[in-house]
């Protein structure tokens, strides 16, 4: 038997791979690489205007926190005055409006309670002396105050006043990163009790802080 041509043994590897436009020939041009979204958000707080209380020798002070949204996840920094961030009875929550819609989710912080409602939050440590933040979403305005647990994720320290908490956005309800927030403040005393609010930011009454 005759052997194939080379023509033929072109033919075939590109119907097989169609990895080439001819027979040594280029390379197909590859696909351009997806535009990742990047949002950025920073809210600051006067320092010194914690709240005290009683049995509370060090009251944890809010100065600052930013929200990096990329690569699909919310990367959140929180900053503390210095030696104001026990951690392992600090407790933080972030509150997240993801709709931006003050309407929903669940009310805000005191005065805030009418132009600003979370839909999720990322509070840590919790449990005590833990590295862990628990991220819950509201119910809504028809379930006040309720929330249905969503997912944990892990705190960092990356000094020794600041907090750190990456959240993939599918634990947000797929959010595409652009949203409002506030970040709040309580320490843990005996047994499984937390004190109550002890430092806003922004302030109460103050709009939240937007990412974009």
């Amino acid at each position: 038997m005759g052997h194939a041509s080379p023509w033929s043994r072109c033919i075939t590897f590109a119907a097989v791979a169609l990895a080439t436009s001819s027979c040594g020939g280029s390379k197909a041009p590859s696909s351009p690489t997806p535009t990742v979204s990047t949002f950025k958000g920073t809210v600051s707080d006067s320092t010194g205007d914690r709240q005290s209380v009683l049995g509370v020798s060090i009251p944890p002070d809010l100065i600052s926190a930013t929200i990096d949204v990329s690569g699909g996840s919310a990367t959140i920094l929180v900053s503390f005055a210095p030696g104001t961030l026990e951690q392992t009875f600090t407790l933080f929550s972030v509150l997240l409006d993801t709709d931006e819609n003050p309407a929903t989710g669940n009310s805000g912080v005191g005065a805030d309670s009418t132009s600003f409602g979370w839909d999720y939050s990322i509070a840590g440590v919790n449990p005590q002396g833990s590295t862990t933040a628990q991220i819950v979403r509201a119910l809504g305005p028809g379930q006040p105050a309720q929330v249905a647990a969503v997912g944990t994720a892990t705190v960092t320290f990356p000094g020794a006043d600041q907090a750190r908490v990456t959240v993939p956005l599918s634990l947000l309800g797929n959010d595409d990163g652009r949203m409002n927030f506030k970040v709040t403040c309580q320490q843990w005393v005996a047994g499984p009790n937390a004190t109550g609010v002890l430092d806003w930011m922004p302030d109460v009454g103050q709009p939240p802080g937007p990412v974009r």
